[in-house]
């Protein structure tokens, strides 16, 4: 959980430092939710659910891969 955990905390460091432009013009994801999940790992750790952390991991990573990836391809 410790490496899940750190990822994710890594997405949301990554997410956080886009520029809002960026962020704005890419409302199909939740930017705000990823860095707000960022922040409550990093500053409240004790009070983070495990349980969201996992849920996070099993369905949501697999859209904002997608997302990403979409916009990887619209860079090229």
């Amino acid at each position: 959980m410790d490496a899940v955990d750190r990822n994710v905390e890594v997405i949301g460091e990554a997410a956080n430092n886009l520029t809002e432009e960026f962020r704005s013009a890419n409302p199909q994801i939740e930017w705000r939710k990823i860095i707000d999940t960022r922040h409550r790992i990093i500053h409240g750790y004790a009070l983070v659910d495990l349980s969201i952390i996992w849920g996070i991991t099993q369905g949501d990573l697999d859209t904002l891969q997608i997302e990403v990836e979409k916009l990887l391809e619209n860079l090229k």
